[in-house]
């Protein structure tokens, strides 16, 4: 074994500076008024929109090519609020125009339900009913949630407060 000196030096030669190498990563954004900081803030590009969100997880989630097709249907009908715009025959409709071919209620709904599964939780639901389903779905197992989603079925109930049908809908205690 070679027990020559290996320190290394404190100084070591250098052909250029950090600047000069990385100037094109360093902000060069307005500074806050209490010290040299950039504020990184008012470096950001315009803000991500739902839309956005979506589009990005699409692209990071394995579809066929036309499943891919049908997602980007149900992705483009998705309204600001989260809420899905368009109905199925609709969306089956479209479906069957830029592919150019029949489409079915399964082979849609498939497409929907993993829309669905995208964050956050509750996207593309069609009523109030079924995006709170699909929240109670990716919350963990819980006893509490076994219950909810039986209230969510009978939602109705609920917003009408007859708490004495829900019990008997549900089979839940009165607490």
């Amino acid at each position: 074994m070679d027990t020559r000196d290996t320190e290394i030096p404190s100084e070591l030669a250098v052909d250029g500076s950090w600047e000069d190498t990385y100037m094109d990563l360093a902000p060069s954004g307005p500074a806050r008024d209490d010290d040299e900081t950039p504020d990184y803030g008012a470096l950001s590009s315009r803000p991500q929109t739902l839309q956005d969100h979506l589009e990005w997880q699409l692209g990071l989630t394995h579809f066929t090519d036309s499943d891919r097709t049908l997602a980007e249907l149900v992705v483009d009908a998705v309204r600001p609020d989260g809420y899905l715009g368009a109905q199925l025959d609709e969306l089956i409709g479209a479906g069957q125009e830029t592919l150019g071919r029949p489409v079915d209620t399964d082979e849609m709904l498939a497409v929907l339900h993993r829309v669905q599964r995208f964050d956050p939780p509750g996207i593309a639901a069609r009523d109030v009913a079924e995006c709170l389903r699909l929240q109670l779905q990716q919350l963990p197992e819980t006893p509490q949630r076994a219950g909810a989603q039986r209230v969510v079925q009978h939602l109705a109930l609920l917003a009408a407060g007859d708490y004495r049908a829900l019990t008997r809908a549900t089979g839940l205690k009165d607490d």
